[in-house]
């Protein structure tokens, strides 16, 4: 037996349309937040190149964790 609901072409149109209204906010959404942090590394780009701070500097690696440390082992 069959318990979940059957849907008409309606309902599935219904649902995928609400769908896509959903994805199209949620990519306005992104592409504003997108938009916010490209402003905010121009800024940061800027202020860096400012204090002589070179884009070597920026791209270093960053140290690995000393897990002994971590761990409570001196």
């Amino acid at each position: 037996m069959n318990l979940l609901p059957v849907m008409t072409r309606d309902d599935r149109v219904r649902t995928a349309l609400e769908q896509v209204e959903r994805y199209k906010a949620k990519v306005e959404r992104l592409e504003k937040e997108n938009e916010l942090l490209l402003e905010q590394f121009v800024t940061w780009a800027t202020n860096a190149e400012r204090k002589g701070v070179t884009i070597t500097m920026l791209n270093a690696s960053l140290p690995k964790p000393e897990r002994d440390r971590t761990k409570g082992v001196k």
